[in-house]
């Protein structure tokens, strides 16, 4: 890890080890150099944010190159609140963006002026695999409508199932990852990092026990939910998860 630039060791010490433990070690020595890449030139990020920004219009939030306002997390609470269900549209939102990712959602990178939460954006992106990037459409469309067969089809499409496991195995990772959710579908939800890398290392473990080794496309979904989870965290505001995706899968079909 010496070779990686100091920002993006800051962010992958908040990561589980054990993520990396799941991921092929083959993709890792790939694309941990990539992502060091791109976070040293920034320009890269340029088109890709041309070509997405206009599709988190309708959650107010705004790319800029300089600061604008105040950091998120210093504003009122009633604003805070607003902050919150714009940073998890915007999370939303990425599940549908076929250009690619911009994967730090920590709280350094966000303003917030008159309504309209500002992100500058680091040089971390990646662009998901599309099997990969339809498979947590279908996880979050199949958990919110509560429909078993959608849901488990995502969970088989990311690599979380394996074909090969039998009914009893399956089921077992039905329950863990819907652990994750907590009670989403029926109260409003308060963000914990330790929360979300408890329910994540839980899955973790037993996919060591099963063999399995994950694309980088799951480390870097990783990646992404530590910075939003810590930044909705800090915000301290409970959300109504079910009625966000609600209202961005609508925005997207």
């Amino acid at each position: 890890m010496r070779f990686l630039p100091q920002m993006l060791k800051e962010i992958l010490k908040n990561v589980p080890s054990l993520l990396f433990d799941v991921v092929d070690w083959k993709e890792l020595t790939h694309v941990l150099p990539l992502m060091s890449k791109r976070m040293m030139n920034k320009d890269q990020i340029q088109p890709l944010i041309a070509e997405v920004s206009s599709s988190f219009a309708p959650y107010k939030l705004v790319f800029t190159d300089e600061s604008k306002g105040v950091k998120t997390t210093l504003n009122s609470e009633v604003d805070r609140k607003l902050i919150a269900q714009s940073l998890l549209q915007a999370y939303f939102q990425q599940l549908f963006n076929q250009e690619g990712q911009l994967l730090d959602m920590r709280a350094d990178f966000f303003t917030y002026e008159n309504g309209i939460t500002y992100w500058k954006p680091n040089g971390m992106w990646a662009q998901w695999h599309e099997e990969f990037r339809i498979g947590l459409v279908e996880v979050y469309k199949g958990f919110f409508l509560e429909d078993e067969p959608q849901f488990r089809r995502g969970l088989k499409s990311i690599g979380l199932i394996q074909a090969d496991w039998n009914q009893e195995e399956q089921d077992q990772m039905t329950v863990l990852f819907r652990n994750h959710f907590k009670n989403s579908l029926s109260e409003n939800m308060l963000f914990s990092i330790d929360d979300f890398k408890n329910s994540f290392l839980n899955i973790f473990n037993f996919l060591l026990q099963k063999k399995v080794r994950m694309s980088a496309d799951f480390m870097y979904l990783g990646v992404m939910l530590i910075g939003l989870y810590t930044h909705l965290e800090e915000l301290k505001t409970p959300l109504n998860v079910k009625d966000i995706f609600m209202s961005v899968l609508k925005n997207n079909e």
